[in-house]
């Protein structure tokens, strides 16, 4: 009597498809959140590098001038 019946088999085939569904697109969610945030921090560490770049050649430039007076 423990036999499944082809309706509760479909339903158990269908919750499989389901489950491994969500477990895909957990792992793209997650892999794309990844790539969000390393975008993130790349793109905010290049702005710090450019204005550190930006103070350096100010400084550069007033101690030329400096320099020259």
């Amino acid at each position: 009597m423990n036999k499944l019946t082809p309706n509760q088999n479909l339903f158990e085939n269908i919750k499989n498809l389901i489950e491994q569904t969500k477990q895909t697109v957990a792992v793209a969610v997650n892999s794309l959140m990844t790539l969000m945030y390393w975008n993130m921090g790349k793109t905010i560490n290049d702005e710090i590098i450019k204005n550190l770049l930006i103070l350096k050649l100010e400084n550069e430039k007033e101690k030329i001038f400096l320099e020259n007076k």
